[in-house]
């Protein structure tokens, strides 16, 4: 789960992937469609300096797949 995920980042790190979510969740069309061609779903991918986040926008929400940190 991504809570558990989170749950385990350090602190600076925390701060990053919550601020790159708030981000994709005021405008999560301006990021690019990484879903293979044909897939029914919409997967995209924000990246921020050390944090990255995969989701799919659905309805006006936005459902976090994944996220990352190469910090």
């Amino acid at each position: 789960m991504v809570f558990e995920v989170m749950a385990e980042l350090p602190v600076e790190a925390l701060g990053e992937v919550l601020a790159l979510i708030e981000t994709v969740r005021c405008d999560p069309y301006a990021w690019p469609c990484v879903a293979d061609l044909g897939s029914v779903e919409e997967i995209r991918e924000a990246w921020s300096d050390l944090a990255w986040v995969q989701y799919e926008p659905v309805d006006r929400t936005v459902q976090i797949r994944e996220i990352g940190w190469a910090g």
